[in-house]
């Protein structure tokens, strides 16, 4: 449900009634690394209380969470919060982005969502050579690299956007070698 804000509209999350919403089918580009969002928990309902964020695509072959918050009280906004795109989300591709409260975990739960966003370079792309989400780029980095190897595109280890893992692939991640920043 959209809702008013103080003369914004956001989109409201609250469970009995809107438990998820699904954004309008959009266009993941080959070089989309993030997706970015505002949000504030307007009421929790308890501990562990769950925001997840899930991309699908249009033909519902892929449905992977891209990050999943948990929360056990009310706040003020998050602004420009950033969610790094899985492995699992192939590029480039027709995706619906879902928010959602978990039915069960978030009882009497409300959250508010806003500017929603995928990012792409040169914009906040957190660290796309940490394919595996860890914090860090590493040996299972470098194992999904080699996994992927060879004419693919849209994959996540395509780094250079070429539609093939390679060389130059390999390359990016050896510099970018160790913990994001």
């Amino acid at each position: 449900m959209i809702a008013g804000d103080g003369g914004d509209d956001v989109l409201r999350l609250a469970t009995g009634a809107d438990v998820d919403f699904t954004h309008n089918r959009f266009w993941l580009p080959a070089d989309g690394c993030a997706v970015a969002f505002d949000y504030r928990v307007v009421q929790a309902s308890g501990a562990g209380d769950e925001l997840r964020v899930i991309m699908r695509d249009v033909e519902a072959a892929v449905d992977e969470v891209v990050e999943t918050i948990t929360f056990d009280a009310a706040a003020g906004w998050v602004v420009d919060h950033v969610a790094a795109l899985p492995a699992g989300v192939l590029r480039p591709l027709a995706y619906r982005l879902t928010f959602e409260l978990p039915a069960g975990s978030a009882a009497g739960a409300v959250v508010h969502v806003d500017n929603v966003r995928i990012n792409a370079p040169p914009g906040d792309c957190g660290c796309p050579w940490d394919l595996d989400l860890d914090g860090a780029v590493g040996v299972t980095d470098f194992l999904e690299l080699l996994a992927a190897w060879g004419d693919n595109p849209g994959h996540p280890a395509d780094f250079t956007g070429d539609g093939t893992v390679g060389v130059e692939d390999f390359l990016m991640l050896l510099a970018n070698w160790g913990a994001c920043s």
